[in-house]
């Protein structure tokens, strides 16, 4: 026990202890056996104390040891959780900086769309008012151009009028003749200004409807009745208003011509007039079933109507080509004539 309490570390026990075995050997050898069962009780009381001491203090130490020990982990924990904690936190902050920049972005953008949309919806308003005023102003031009085209009209029957007046006082037959031409040349030019007025397109008149007009007057005003017959392909065609009336002069003078100079008064004239396309522009076909020409028609040739037939042609920058075939034939090579705006 002694042993014991010394590797315990109590010394102060075994300074007591010892002495206390040494009465009791001596007393052993004296034979007196009480008093040394007595020191020797008492030393051995003194070790279980001492060991006891030692035992509860290593207790205390190993106690001590595992509390701090349990602490620390304690503190570990809650400094684990206080930076989870943190992170929590720092994450949440993030997120509600982040909603708040994205409903700022929203806003932002709810805020321009608003902006744009009013912007717009006042462009559509005034893009309805210019429509609004551009339709006043076209239906105004339109009303001013058929009303144009219609003062133009009654001036050229008043014209043609008047032609006729004096040609009726007049008894010289080829100046009553000059005057029916002329008359005839300037009813053509007032039949295409009678069709705009009827709300045709000042860029697109029909071309077959109009021939169809002027072949049917001219045929009315020969005096040969049902005597021609004359068949037109133009259908499809639309040109602009200088295109056509450069057409239906040329048209004018060659069915006149034919009239004239084609065939007997008393035969069947039959006239063919075709519109085809060209690789760069159109070809105007005029044919009849006369005897033809006695002799070559070049530039050159003389007379007031084919002057009149290459002033056209040259105004729609095309060229003519005349030959006999079964009759005269007239192919007439043009392109449409552009407005000078253009």
């Amino acid at each position: 026990m002694a042993k014991k309490a010394r590797e315990l570390g109590n010394e102060q026990y075994y300074i007591e202890v010892d002495p206390l075995r040494v009465r009791a050997t001596i007393f052993r050898a004296m034979n007196n056996l009480d008093s040394s069962w007595y020191y020797i009780n008492k030393a051995h009381d003194i070790e279980v104390e001492a060991i006891r001491k030692a035992t509860d203090e290593k207790i205390i130490e190993v106690e001590a040891r595992y509390n701090i020990k349990l602490k620390n982990q304690q503190l570990a924990q809650q400094e684990k959780r206080l930076r989870l904690e943190t992170q929590r936190k720092n994450l949440i902050i993030l997120g509600l900086v982040a909603t708040l920049i994205f409903a700022a972005f929203v806003l932002y953008l709810y805020t321009q769309l608003r902006r744009s949309f009013r912007i717009t919806q006042q462009q559509a308003a005034k893009i309805i008012h210019t429509n609004h005023d551009l339709r006043v102003s076209l239906k105004q031009q339109s009303v001013l151009q058929r009303e144009v085209h219609h003062r133009v009209t009654n001036n050229l029957q008043t014209l043609i009028s008047l032609l006729e007046i004096q040609a009726e006082k007049l008894t010289d037959h080829k100046a009553v003749q000059s005057l029916e031409t002329l008359s005839n040349r300037i009813w053509s030019m007032a039949i295409v200004h009678e069709m705009l007025y009827r709300d045709q397109n000042l860029d697109a008149i029909e071309v077959q409807s109009y021939v169809e007009k002027l072949c049917g007057h001219l045929s009315d005003i020969s005096g040969r009745g049902d005597r021609i017959i004359y068949t037109i392909e133009m259908r499809g065609y639309h040109f602009n208003l200088q295109t056509l009336v450069s057409i239906e002069l040329i048209i004018n003078e060659l069915f006149t011509n034919s009239i004239k100079h084609a065939i007997a008064f008393s035969e069947i004239l039959k006239l063919f007039m075709s519109l085809d396309t060209k690789k760069d522009g159109y070809v105007l076909v005029f044919q009849d079933n006369g005897s033809g020409f006695s002799e070559e028609v070049t530039d050159t040739s003389e007379g007031l109507g084919f002057y009149l037939i290459k002033s056209m042609v040259r105004q729609l920058d095309g060229h003519l080509k005349v030959k006999n075939e079964g009759g005269a034939k007239y192919n007439i090579f043009f392109k449409e004539h552009r407005r000078i705006s253009e």
